[in-house]
């Protein structure tokens, strides 16, 4: 593993779902829904009086190790309700899942280990291990989340989701 930083473009250029990760946001417009898509860090700042400040930056160079923040915005662009609007998107290769982090108001989030075929809660989500015996998916075994938003999109009304990995 190499400590040399990247640029979070380099980082995600094989990344093929709605998110396209990159340092500044980035709108995309699918059917009736615009999504904005943030890749922020955290950082720790000490004030003046030597108190302890966690601010969010966009991550504009990373390192491994590291942890990032994904956040998708969306937006109901249409002029009419939108019900069962659903949000996938791939956990990045360069990155693995940082356990509970997938959030979003009003959702039901759910998970896939191959790629976005099937998806399901962690408590069934399985996988097979060396053996050939199916176990139990850890969750940075995890390649994409899927967020089913439950209540009706009204035109204009936006919400958000995201989640949080770290940087191999």
């Amino acid at each position: 593993m190499t400590n040399r930083p990247f640029s979070l473009r380099t980082l995600f250029a094989s990344f093929a779902g709605i998110a396209m990760f990159v340092a500044s946001p980035v709108a995309l417009a699918v059917g009736e829904v615009q999504f904005t898509i943030v890749v922020d860090k955290e950082v720790e700042e000490i004030d003046a009086q030597g108190r302890r400040k966690v601010k969010t930056i966009p991550a504009e160079k990373v390192l491994p190790g590291e942890e990032v923040i994904y956040t998708i915005f969306f937006s109901n662009v249409s002029e009419k309700q939108l019900g069962g609007v659903v949000i996938t998107d791939p956990v990045p290769a360069s990155t693995r899942y940082v356990a509970g982090t997938a959030f979003g108001p009003g959702t039901d989030i759910s998970y896939s280990v191959d790629g976005g075929g099937v998806y399901s809660s962690p408590d069934r989500l399985t996988v097979m291990d060396e053996t050939g015996r199916q176990r139990l998916a850890k969750p940075a075994e995890y390649t994409n989340i899927r967020w089913l938003y439950k209540p009706v999109l009204k035109p204009n009304e936006k919400g958000y989701v995201s989640f949080r990995a770290i940087v191999r």
